[in-house]
């Protein structure tokens, strides 16, 4: 058997899988409204999961499709500004081609977000690279510190505040430096979180063990 053949028997395997277990959690719904609540959470975790996937890559119309996925969960949880303005939001942006197709073009190649490190698949939206610049500086020895109950000093530092941000990032290239801390690594890959995210790992699996709820799967689909 060549690779192409055993590619083939996969594929169909695959897909053989997929429509039995469509007719596994179908038929567990019905009988389980716990099934039916655990497989609805597991669906929303995935549209998050792909959200957060979209945005280091930059991919304009995959974000728009997670966008719209996302959208029935807002209005089920009755959150009502994005409920209300997300639909607005998609209509818009699909409408761009016809309206501003350079604008849209310049979308499509990624950029919406922003890439401050270089590296590949490291995008960042525009407000979190905000928050990582300017309003990070903002923050910390130098900015509004000291100065926020004083009017003047307030309005001027801000009116300037783009110009300094220029001078320092002009300087820091003069200088090879670079915000380690915001750029070359996500907190999320830090030491200290791959730590917490392991304990929790480890509190959840204690958990189920405890519920015995590995051992007795069928509890799942009882009321």
């Amino acid at each position: 058997m060549n690779v192409l053949d055993s590619f083939e028997m996969f594929t169909t395997v695959v897909s053989f899988l997929e429509v039995e277990f469509s007719h596994f959690k179908e038929e567990s719904k019905a009988r389980s409204r716990l099934f039916t609540f655990c497989n609805d959470y597991i669906d929303m975790i995935q549209v998050l999961l792909q959200f957060l996937r979209v945005e280091p890559r930059g991919d304009w119309l995959l974000h728009l499709s997670i966008i719209a996925a996302m959208t029935p969960h807002f209005y089920a949880f009755d959150i009502p500004n994005y409920s209300k303005w997300l639909p607005v939001y998609l209509s818009d942006m699909n409408n761009l081609p016809q309206s501003h197709p350079i604008a849209h073009q310049e979308l499509i190649y990624g950029d919406y977000s922003v890439n401050r490190s270089g590296n590949p698949i490291s995008n960042v939206s525009s407000d979190m690279a905000l928050e990582e610049s300017i309003n990070r500086d903002s923050k910390t020895k130098g900015g509004i510190v000291g100065i926020s109950k004083e009017s003047g000093a307030l309005k001027g530092w801000f009116l300037t505040s783009h110009q300094r941000e220029a001078i320092t990032t002009t300087l820091k290239y003069m200088c090879d430096m670079q915000d380690n801390d915001c750029v070359s690594q996500h907190k999320e890959a830090a030491s200290t979180r791959i730590k917490k995210d392991e304990e929790c790992v480890q509190s959840l699996l204690t958990a189920f063990i405890v519920m015995e709820t590995l051992h007795r799967p069928s509890t799942l689909l009882q009321e």
